[in-house]
C-alpha cells in the first residue's frame, strides 16, 4: 500500500466555517474534504466520488496569522435593482488565514475501488506534471486562494498540530481540539511531535 506524504503552502487562505453568514469565521485548518478536492484538481479528476475511500490525515505545521477584511458582499434580494446594487450589496467581514502551511499524507484506503488509487496519481503527478491534464489555478479553500507550493516531504521528523473534532479522543486525552482559541492554546504550551514525513 503506497503513502505520499505533501507539504503545501498557502500565502492566504479561508477555510469557511459552514454556518457562518454575516460574519465569516475560518477554520484553523482546512477539513479532509477541502484538502481532498484540491488532491483531484491536483490530478486532473473532475468525477468527485472517483477516490471514495481514500485516506487522508493533515497536520497544521505552521501558525498561520488571522486577520479580518471588509468587503462587498453580491446577492440578489430586490428585483428593483441591478446586480450590486441598491439592497443586493453588503458588507460582509470576513477572516483570513496568511501563511498557511500543512502537511497532507494519502494512502489507498480499503474500500478504494478505482484502478489507480489518489496516493498513486499524486505521486505520479509529482514525478511527471507535464503528463496531467487539468485546468485552473490549484487552490485551497476559495477559487481565489491559490496554492503557493505543494511538494513531496522526505523522511524526517515533523512538528506539528493534528487537527481532530471535539469529541474524538485518544484514550483519555483530546489531541487538539479544533478551536482557533484551543490550537492558540495548543501550540503556545506543546507541539505534537510526528515521526512521520518531513518537509524539511
Amino acid at each position: 500500500m503506497e503513502n505520499v506524504g505533501l507539504y503545501v503552502s498557502v500565502p492566504v487562505a479561508c477555510f469557511r466555517v459552514p454556518r457562518a453568514r454575516e460574519y465569516f469565521e475560518t477554520l484553523p485548518c482546512p477539513p479532509p474534504s477541502t484538502v481532498y478536492g484540491m488532491l483531484l484538481s491536483m490530478v486532473g479528476e473532475m468525477n468527485r466520488r472517483e477516490h471514495e475511500g481514500a485516506e487522508i490525515a493533515i497536520a497544521l505545521v505552521t501558525k498561520p496569522a488571522y486577520s479580518v477584511v471588509l468587503r462587498t458582499l453580491w446577492r440578489v434580494k430586490s428585483k428593483k435593482y441591478g446586480p450590486g446594487t441598491g439592497d443586493n450589496r453588503r458588507p460582509d467581514f470576513q477572516e483570513l488565514l496568511t501563511d498557511v502551511g500543512i502537511a497532507v499524507w494519502i494512502r489507498q484506503g480499503k474500500f478504494e475501488a478505482s484502478q489507480f488509487s489518489l496516493a498513486e496519481r499524486v505521486n505520479n503527478a509529482l514525478d511527471d506534471p507535464t503528463g496531467i491534464s487539468r485546468f485552473g489555478g490549484l487552490c485551497l479553500g476559495e477559487s481565489t486562494h491559490l496554492v503557493d507550493d505543494i511538494k513531496q516531504l522526505e523522511s524526517r521528523v515533523v512538528y506539528g498540530c493534528l487537527l481532530i473534532a471535539e469529541d474524538e479522543r485518544v484514550g483519555d486525552n483530546i489531541v487538539c481540539p479544533m478551536t482557533r482559541r484551543s490550537l492558540a492554546r495548543y501550540l503556545k504550551t506543546k507541539r505534537l511531535g510526528l515521526l512521520l514525513d518531513s518537509l524539511l
